[in-house]
């Protein structure tokens, strides 16, 4: 938590409600939407999550679209990983070809937010050890920055202890086709979730209490 947080003032989009923002996403067509899904992140312990996040995906690409992801190594597995015997950079180039996956390296930080802007849903996953140990990643915030759609692949308990209770509505459980459908149907119950989820970042993970956090901690070791 000490260097991850939410800056409100980095919201894209510039919606001034979630009703607005909702008619904005559920307008677009391609042009804007260039994808119905996008991931940013380095493929380390992370392909067990993704793939089923890409076979369930697989059941509604024909009404939302392609999907992108962004990061090293989702390609293939690297030769030095396979000369070095070194597990956690597992893929299937078979299954994203078939899915017509459009794929990205490495982006620099002042990209992400835009990237995930171009398509109507972007997954918030942690590696298995950071599930495990209630850790956070810089997306775990950066995702509610973009002009999107979170879904939080997260256990409940995390999701409603980080985000809040409203975030449970973005959490799609086992059935992400039916999840994904669903939020589709109703922009605007679902832009509710995120506004109300951002408010609650605003309130408890903002960069300004993260500094409040720090000094206090700073104090009490004084």
């Amino acid at each position: 938590f000490l260097f991850h947080g939410f800056e409100p003032a980095a919201v894209a989009g510039g919606h001034a409600s979630a009703k607005a923002a909702a008619q904005a996403w559920a307008s677009t067509g391609p042009d804007t939407r260039q994808y119905g899904v996008a991931y940013v992140g380095s493929n380390w312990h992370r392909w067990a999550q993704v793939r089923a996040f890409l076979e369930q995906y697989e059941k509604v690409r024909g009404v939302l679209g392609r999907a992108c992801l962004a990061g090293w190594d989702w390609a293939e597995r690297p030769k030095w990983a396979i000369d070095n015997g070194i597990a956690g950079i597992d893929t299937d180039p078979d299954l994203l070809a078939r899915l017509g996956v459009e794929l990205h390296g490495g982006m620099r930080y002042d990209e992400i937010t835009p990237l995930l802007g171009k398509a109507r849903f972007a997954p918030i996953l942690h590696r298995p050890l950071f599930r495990h140990l209630g850790f956070v990643t810089g997306r775990t915030f950066e995702t509610f920055h973009a002009d999107t759609v979170p879904v939080i692949l997260l256990p409940k308990d995390q999701v409603e202890a980080l985000y809040g209770p409203a975030a449970l509505a973005l959490t799609p459980g086992d059935d992400i086709a039916g999840h994904l459908t669903d939020q589709l149907a109703h922009p605007e119950r679902t832009w509710e979730a995120v506004f109300a989820t951002r408010e609650h970042l605003t309130r408890h993970h903002s960069y300004a209490r993260r500094l409040a956090e720090l000094e206090a901690i700073a104090r009490a070791a004084a």
